[in-house]
């Protein structure tokens, strides 16, 4: 008889993005399946089995993580079923389920020229022979079509979704703090809202959580010649305690992306009760739709107005309303309820798993 395995080789100890994604999910098929995780950092809350990967093979893992990632295996078989909630396929599989959660890779190669070369001439051959594709949002799956000419079919969204119980507003009030969140690849577009400084310095702070390597430098070096070093407070790793703290009580979360597959900060800063300024890309107007105050990158005119809604108390009521109305629809629970479907709609014979 098949086995049903759940690659989460990619979990490393402190997730966010993929990671919490990942994560979630294994959560979800640890209650509904009999499955077995590979995995070096999830638990098994329902006994189903837990083979360890090597710690060095998780986000998080080291220099080279990725690449040795991408060459493990675990003693599947052709026969067994294998989902993997990240773009890390097994070529010995024949009944083979991944999930892309964006195509960032290809449209921004200078950021890591081997994931570049890995989504540009190894993950096509894997696509191909997938049972099914899952990503996480319909702009996604149009960009996974039309570039690796997949049948839309093929292709399931099973969304991205935040915990409602983790984020929540909090009755205290905010303060004069602008917040950025996962600064760390030059797509962000972080240096845009540096570069209109003269309309928020004096009235914000400006915190930015989780920058890191070239991008942070370059990031610095900005603040130093724009002469906003003491405007600026550039934050490592948060925690999750501390990133909710961060997300109640900030005048506005900024998320200026040139390019995203979903975009998860801005629905948990929304469940929190507090304002969101966003770039007018499909992505965001597909997840976030009228609940979010939009900018056009590269147009100051967007940005001015932006900053004029974000200092009309009666505008900024409505925004946070709007957004507290929307993440209602963006629960695990209906994500979990999402992935089911589609697992058993792509692959019935998983219903021989099901508890």
């Amino acid at each position: 008889m098949p086995d049903f395995y759940v690659n989460l080789t990619m979990l490393g100890p402190r997730p966010t993005g993929i990671g919490v994604y990942s994560k979630c999910c294994a959560e979800c098929l640890d209650r509904y399946f009999h499955c077995t995780f590979i995995s070096a950092f999830f638990r098994s809350k329902y006994k189903n089995p837990v083979l360890a990967s090597p710690l060095d093979i998780a986000i998080g893992g080291g220099r080279w993580s990725a690449l040795k990632r991408q060459f493990y295996r675990f003693p599947a078989t052709k026969e067994d079923f294998i989902y993997c909630p990240a773009h890390f396929g097994l070529s010995q599989a024949q009944t083979q389920i991944i999930t892309v959660h964006d195509l960032i890779r290809i449209r921004y190669p200078r950021q890591n020229y081997w994931h570049y070369a890995s989504f540009q001439f190894l993950l096509p051959r894997t696509l191909h022979t997938c049972k099914a594709i899952f990503t996480v949002s319909e702009t996604s799956k149009t960009d996974l079509c039309a570039y690796y000419k997949l049948p839309p079919s093929k292709v399931y969204v099973v969304p991205n979704s935040i915990d409602l119980k983790i984020f929540y507003p909090t009755p205290f009030p905010k303060q004069d703090y602008l917040l950025i969140v996962g600064a760390a690849y030059a797509h962000k577009n972080i240096e845009e809202l540096l570069i209109h400084w003269p309309i928020w310095k004096g009235r914000y702070h400006l915190k930015i959580t989780s920058a890191r390597e070239h991008y942070k430098q370059e990031l610095i070096s900005l603040v130093q010649k724009l002469d906003l070093v003491h405007d600026v407070t550039f934050l490592d790793y948060v925690d999750e305690g501390e990133l909710v703290e961060l997300y109640q009580h900030c005048a506005a979360l900024v998320f200026p992306s040139l390019w995203e597959g979903f975009g998860i900060p801005p629905l948990e800063v929304m469940a929190c009760g507090r304002p969101v300024i966003a770039s007018a890309i499909p992505v965001h107007r597909e997840i976030l739709g009228e609940a979010a105050i939009y900018i056009t990158p590269g147009v100051s005119e967007t940005w001015e107005e932006a900053f004029r809604t974000l200092a009309s108390p009666s505008s900024i009521a409505t925004y946070i309303q709007a957004g507290l109305e929307l993440v209602q629809k963006y629960t695990w629970e209906n994500t979990c309820q999402r992935l089911i479907e589609s697992l058993l709609q792509s692959e019935p014979a998983l219903s021989q798993f099901k508890r």
